[in-house]
């Protein structure tokens, strides 16, 4: 009877043993499993991050990269522009035969300062999110700066010194200046406007002209082989960073 007994207490307690057991390492799966998809749902979440941050980067570099790239052309293209003085004794009018010049050169410098703009905006940005990149981006994008970003901020800032920081101020007005020399020949039939004409010293204004432009065709010079390096890397690197978005597709 005893041993009876003994046999039921110990087949109860092995099975109050396993049911617990049962229930215990149920909920430490059921724990492990929420654990699981906690931190899957946050590598999801850093990984959307992830792709969002570089995704961003990767437009930015792109619009940064060619705007360097188109930048470098038009400062390269100023010289072309400047007339030569067959062309000034040919048309008796400086005003007109250097208005092209001017205005390549008003445009240059409106871009450099839209180029510094986007540049120093894509750094902030870079700096801003940089935790989120995988660290071949970074790597890359610290490369960028230094061989890309940095000279071209340097050329862009070279360009403004050489032309002062009223630069858009006195170009625009050298323009409207051409512009009121220009009519004033066109009316020259009227008194007033026929002096103006005839006091108008084609040599001396087509002198002044292009003692100016001598200054900035010389700069131009300096600058072309670091323009024409800087176009052939903004672009390697506007198509590395294309590349570069197969590493956020794992």
């Amino acid at each position: 009877m005893n041993a009876l007994i003994t046999t039921i207490i110990a087949g109860a307690v092995v099975a109050v043993i396993g049911a617990f057991a049962a229930y215990y390492f149920g909920g430490q799966r059921e724990i492990q499993k929420q654990v699981y998809e906690a931190r899957r749902e946050e590598q999801r979440g850093l990984n959307r991050q992830r792709v969002e941050a570089f995704d961003e980067i990767r437009t930015r570099v792109s619009s940064g990269t060619q705007a360097i790239i188109d930048w470098c052309k038009i400062v390269m293209r100023v010289p072309i522009a400047s007339p030569s003085e067959n062309d000034v004794e040919s048309f008796r009018a400086p005003e007109k035969v250097w208005r092209p010049y001017f205005e390549r050169v008003q445009a240059v410098t409106e871009k450099a300062d839209e180029l510094e703009n986007e540049l120093e905006h894509l750094r902030s940005y870079y700096q801003a999110n940089e935790e989120y990149l995988k660290p071949s981006t970074r790597s890359r994008l610290d490369a960028f700066e230094d061989q890309i970003i940095d000279i071209a901020l340097g050329c862009a800032m070279d360009w403004n010194r050489v032309m002062g920081d009223d630069a858009p101020v006195w170009n625009a007005e050298l323009l409207r200046t051409l512009d009121q020399f220009e009519e004033a020949r066109k009316a020259k039939r009227t008194s007033f406007f026929g002096f103006l004409h005839g006091s108008i010293n084609n040599e001396g204004l087509d002198g002044s002209l292009r003692e100016f432009a001598e200054t900035v065709d010389t700069v131009v010079e300096e600058m072309t082989p670091t323009l024409q390096e800087l176009q052939e890397g903004a672009q390697i690197y506007r198509t590395a960073f294309q590349n570069e978005r197969a590493q956020y597709n794992e």
